[in-house]
């Protein structure tokens, strides 16, 4: 049997109360529409990167006057990290009756409502970039398919999910690469 991927202590069982009502008014939309059900792709990616990320730094003294240098790295890159403990998420994704109840006292439609009790679990496709492989901005680094009321409402749980994991892991990665630069790869980390 495949090993399931580790949740890192987060609370499963409340997963999909991870979200922005936001994600909850859309599909409230989309039902009162009647264009509930659409089949969509959601991709997640980082929008933009920090321009001219400065790796180094130099102080120049001449006579009286001080010059400050700096190195700047022109290509900046995430390490994707996190992906383990988004899809234990999205696979015990599930609207309980609490989260439903909210919804209904935030004055969602009655129709969302039994929309949202057909439909507790999610039904999307998952793909990915591996962890540990580095992205560039606007690469889509998960994409779910699936109706796009499902594949919206873990956006807020995807991101902030792998917002943290993946800015530890390219910290070490930028560290690591300027300790290779002064000769000092066989660091312990």
């Amino acid at each position: 049997m495949a090993r399931q991927p580790s949740s890192l202590g987060l609370d499963l069982e409340h997963i999909a109360s991870i979200a922005d009502h936001y994600e909850f008014t859309m599909a409230d939309a989309n039902v009162v529409a009647g264009i509930e059900g659409r089949e969509s792709v959601f991709n997640a990616a980082a929008r933009a990167m920090p321009n001219h990320k400065v790796v180094g730094f130099e102080e120049v003294a001449s006579g009286k006057k001080i010059f400050h240098s700096y190195e700047v790295q022109p290509d900046n890159y995430f390490v994707n990290a996190g992906l383990e403990q988004i899809l234990a998420s999205l696979s015990k994704w599930s609207l309980n009756e609490p989260i439903i109840k909210l919804m209904a006292d935030k004055g969602l439609s009655h129709d969302a409502i039994r929309f949202f009790e057909r439909n507790k679990r999610l039904g999307v496709t998952v793909n990915a970039i591996p962890e540990g492989i580095p992205i560039f901005q606007h690469e889509p680094f998960v994409s779910l398919q699936g109706t796009f009321e499902q594949c919206q409402f873990p956006e807020s749980l995807i991101l902030g999910t792998w917002g943290l994991q993946t800015a530890v892991a390219t910290t070490a990665s930028y560290v690591l690469n300027v300790l290779e630069e002064f000769g000092k790869s066989s660091v312990v980390t």
